[in-house]
C-alpha cells in the first residue's frame, strides 16, 4: 500500500520528508506491543515507536495525475485518455476538465466529467478543431490536486471522414515518393511554434526553405515544385522553436527525385 509520505505530494525537494499524511494506512499499523511517544499503537515508518516523535498529520491533496496516454478509436471516433492510477488511501475520483481554449480555467464552466478510474473515453463532436484537457484528482475530504499536464488534442479531418489526433510534433514522409516534379510534405504541431522546413542535398547544401514562420497548432500540407532539380536523393528537415526560443522538435527524412 502507498504509505502516503508528505514528500511524495509536495513534489521534488532537496530533502525527503517521510512524515505520514493524515490518512496514511501506516498510522497505528505497527507492532501492537510497541507504542508511539503519544501512547498510541506505533506507526510504521521513520517516526514511529518510542524513539520516534509526535507530530500533526497533514491532510494534503492527492498527487497530480501523470503518465498520460492518448489514443483514438478511428471507427467509433472516440478520444481515449488513460493515465497512472493514484494510490493514496483516501483517493476518491478524478475530474476531467475540457475546453477549446488552451488557457482555460478549472471551474464549473469547464468541468466535463468525473470518473473513479484512470481512464476516460470522450466521443468526438463536430465543430472543434482542437480540444484541451486537464485532469485533477480528488480525495474523500474534497481536497483537489493540481492538474496534470495540459493535454492537447488536434483533430484533423482526413479522407473517409475519420480523424487523426495530433498529440505531438510530427514530420510525415513526403508523397508521392519517389516523385518526378512535385511532392507534398506534411507536418503537424501540437502547439504553436516557429517552424522552419528546408530541403537539402546529401552534401548539406540548402536547396530551398519551404516554411519559415509562426504556425498555430494543427496539420499543414505543403506542395513543393522541384522539377528543376536533378534526379537523386534529397533531405528535408523541420525545426520547431517554442516560446522563449526553446527548441521543441527536429526531424529529417529522405525523398527520391526520379525523372
Amino acid at each position: 500500500a502507498d504509505p502516503m509520505f508528505v514528500k511524495d505530494t509536495l513534489g521534488y525537494t532537496l530533502k525527503a520528508d517521510y512524515h505520514l499524511q493524515k490518512y496514511s494506512p501506516a498510522i497505528d499499523a505497527g507492532d501492537p506491543n510497541i507504542l508511539d511517544v503519544d501512547g498510541t499503537r506505533s506507526d510504521i515508518g521513520l517516526y514511529g515507536g518510542p524513539l520516534g516523535k509526535a507530530y500533526k498529520y497533514l491532510d494534503l491533496p492527492p498527487r497530480a495525475p501523470q503518465n498520460f496516454i492518448i489514443t483514438i478509436d478511428t471507427i467509433s471516433k472516440n478520444v481515449i485518455l488513460s493515465w497512472k492510477m493514484n494510490t493514496e488511501n483516501d483517493f476518491k475520483n478524478y475530474i476531467i476538465y475540457r475546453s477549446d481554449k488552451p488557457d482555460f480555467q478549472l471551474d464549473s464552466t469547464t468541468k466535463y466529467s468525473e470518473v473513479p478510474i484512470a481512464f476516460y473515453i470522450d466521443t468526438l463532436t463536430t465543430g472543434y478543431e482542437k480540444l484541451y484537457y486537464r485532469i485533477t484528482a480528488i480525495d474523500s475530504q474534497g481536497n483537489e490536486s493540481i492538474s496534470g499536464q495540459l493535454i492537447t488534442v488536434v483533430l484533423v479531418g482526413i479522407e473517409g471522414g475519420s480523424y487523426e489526433i495530433l498529440t505531438d510534433y510530427t514530420l510525415y514522409q513526403n508523397y508521392p515518393n519517389p516523385f518526378n516534379s512535385a511532392t507534398r510534405i506534411n507536418f503537424g504541431l501540437k502547439e504553436r511554434g516557429y517552424v522552419k522546413l528546408m530541403i537539402y542535398t546529401l552534401t548539406g547544401e540548402l536547396v530551398m526553405t519551404i516554411v519559415n514562420g509562426e504556425k498555430e497548432a494543427g496539420f499543414y500540407e505543403t506542395e513543393v515544385d522541384l522539377r528543376y532539380l536533378a534526379s537523386g536523393i534529397y533531405l528535408y528537415r523541420i525545426e520547431i522553436i517554442g516560446e522563449g526560443g526553446i527548441p521543441k522538435f527536429m526531424d529529417m527524412k529522405k525523398m527520391l527525385m526520379l525523372k
